[in-house]
């Protein structure tokens, strides 16, 4: 439980309001909440700088569409033509990069707050008293990283890279390399935002880069040995001589050295001992020279394509579609309804069809629900009398965000409904006509959603997994040819690598949310099971056979372009609608080139 999160998150949403209602201006004081409530939303666990840049852009983000949002109240073509473009660049947005996702959800729901929101009060104030809440949300996530000092976690990110490649060694096999890379993207993230000022950061982040440059080999080295038939032998031995490294980049410990002896020459599994000693000998060496070595440059391992690459796909503007179709038609169902307070369509549609293109039903079911539930609860307490009694009540469900958006977005999505509810509808009227007007509109944006923006698009429902298996072969080809290419390249053969395994673990993730989908659909991607196995053996292997092109036995010679052209032979056949069937054997290329055999 992140107790610091939850205490501040507590404290950050209800003080706006409180001191609005005590200088009697109860409307500015919500908006001061709701700039508040943005800044608690968008902040995450990470370093000062981190921080405050993902509040400050949601900031940015929210105070755009507080301004423009208010061209969407009324009737007629113009507030239908700002929700449809709201709703355009919200999908571009989120294309561009999965960090956004939230900047564009924000941009739909701070809309059809400051739509609905039609106050008396002048623009200006609006915006000043927004973005003071929003400043107050900063101001508190600054006082609490520095109380932590979270510029520690530049040097625990490598720490936890470290780690993690010890678990996998002695995991006996069964560790899958996800843990690992997942954590080296996290430390890389951590990095490339870090924009330290004092002299003496910098020399810390500059000791951080030193020890990040040389995670990747460390990383493959770990995944090869692991991943192969006879590492049991030496998983204890080297396992602790990581555990011994992890702790000596946590005490900045310049003398320690590498305690297993060399295995000299051998078979294959010797020669990937040799490759994590040297690996982890490379890090020691860093530890030595970083803090107090020439400044190293930022890595640019990055496996995020180019907004232009991007922008080019067909996904990006069926999600963008669908999500211009769902809103507008939330639009129109507010500018008609009678019962009042229509813009709680839009807005439940814009908690609900969040834009972070993810199709699955169980995930639109599941904020559905939680939207709904939430509703329900947000008419509930909407029966607290008004002024500051209420204020508790907002100060203990703000509390449950930093956990319930770690955990689940049903669950997530079950506490903001009522904090927004709560804001909106401050000082108005209570009763059975509310509750009414709530449930019918959070259930008709949910419909929207599940019609329109899944039940619709057949590409919602119809399985991916062929698509995502075609390329994650092309992308083991890719490796595969940069790795044995001459002269190497690293750092392309390294974002190589790790496209390779977020493309083998999204095959993963699809695997065992088809656990939830419906029947059809979960027995179609069920019969790939097999071949998903292959893939992520196929990985292991590639990885392996790469680490080894740096160690070459005389005599010794690795041919991979057969095994590069049957995969990408596979992703044809994959791209050309083939059913599992016909994939009953996995590619062997690969296993003729493996040394194990």
């Amino acid at each position: 439980m992140p107790w610091n999160d939850v205490i501040r998150s507590g404290l950050t949403v209800p003080v706006p309001l409180a001191i609005g209602i005590a200088l009697d201006s109860p409307t500015l004081g919500l908006f001061g909440s709701l700039g508040a409530l943005l800044g608690v939303l968008a902040e995450r666990s990470g370093t000062s700088g981190q921080r405050l840049a993902r509040i400050s852009g949601a900031l940015a983000v929210g105070t755009v569409a507080m301004v423009l949002g208010r061209y969407t109240y009324g009737i007629g073509v113009v507030p239908l033509l700002v929700v449809l473009g709201f709703a355009l660049v919200s999908g571009v947005l989120c294309a561009v990069h999965p960090l956004l996702s939230f900047a564009g959800m924000q941009l739909l729901v701070q809309m059809s707050i400051a739509g609905g929101l039609h106050t008396d009060v002048a623009l200006g104030q609006v915006v000043l008293v927004y973005v003071g809440g929003g400043v107050w949300a900063i101001a508190g996530a600054w006082v609490q990283s520095s109380l932590e000092h979270t510029d520690v976690q530049y040097r625990a990110g490598v720490v936890d890279v470290v780690r993690h490649s010890a678990q996998m060694l002695r995991a006996a096999g069964e560790e899958r390399p996800a843990g690992a890379e997942a954590a080296l993207e996290a430390a890389y993230d951590l990095v490339l935002a870090a924009r330290p000022r004092s002299a003496r950061r910098r020399r810390e982040v500059n000791a951080v880069i030193a020890l990040l440059a040389e995670m990747p080999a460390l990383v493959a080295s770990v995944v090869a040995l692991a991943t192969s038939r006879d590492h049991r032998r030496a998983a204890g031995e080297l396992a602790g001589s990581l555990d011994g490294l992890a702790e000596a980049i946590a005490r900045h410990d310049r003398d320690w050295r590498v305690s297993v002896a060399d295995p000299g020459a051998g078979d294959a599994e010797t020669t990937l001992r040799t490759a994590v000693l040297d690996s982890v000998a490379a890090v020691a060496r860093a530890i030595r020279v970083g803090e107090t070595g020439p400044e190293v440059a930022r890595p640019a391992l990055r496996v995020h394509d180019p907004v232009a690459v991007v922008l080019r796909r067909a996904t990006t503007w069926s999600f963008t579609l669908r999500l211009m179709l769902c809103m507008g038609v939330a639009e129109i169902l507010r500018q008609i309804d009678p019962l009042g307070h229509g813009y709680w369509i839009l807005l439940t549609a814009a908690l609900t069809l969040k834009p972070d293109f993810q199709p699955v039903l169980p995930r639109v079911l599941q904020r559905g629900l939680g939207t709904v539930v939430g509703g329900v609860l947000g008419v509930a307490v909407l029966m607290v009398p008004g002024g500051y009694a209420v204020l508790p009540v907002i100060a203990v469900l703000s509390a449950g965000i930093p956990y319930t958006v770690r955990r689940n977005y049903g669950m997530f999505s079950t506490l903001v409904t009522p904090i927004v509810l709560l804001l909106l509808d401050f000082g108005g009227p209570a009763g059975l006509g509310i509750v009414v007007q709530r449930l019918v509109n959070t259930v008709l944006g949910c419909a929207v959603v599940l019609v329109l923006g899944y039940l619709a698009w057949p590409g919602t429902w119809r399985p991916q997994t062929p698509a995502r298996l075609a390329a994650c072969a092309d992308g083991l080809a890719r490796f595969l040819r940069l790795g044995f290419r001459e002269p190497q390249d690293a750092a392309q053969i390294e974002v190589a690598r790790r496209t390779m395994y977020q493309l083998v673990e999204q095959l993963r993730t699809s695997l065992r949310f088809s656990q939830f989908e419906p029947g059809p659909i979960r027995r179609s991607v069920a019969g790939w099971s097999q071949l998903i196995g292959d893939m992520e053996d196929a990985a292991d292997t590639a990885t392996r056979l790469v680490v080894l092109r740096r160690y070459p036995a005389p005599g010794s010679t690795l041919v991979v372009e057969p095994a590069a052209a049957e995969f990408e032979e596979l992703a044809r056949r994959l791209r050309d609608h083939a059913q599992p069937d016909d994939f009953r054997h996995p590619p062997v290329g690969l296993d003729r080139s493996s040394p194990d055999e």
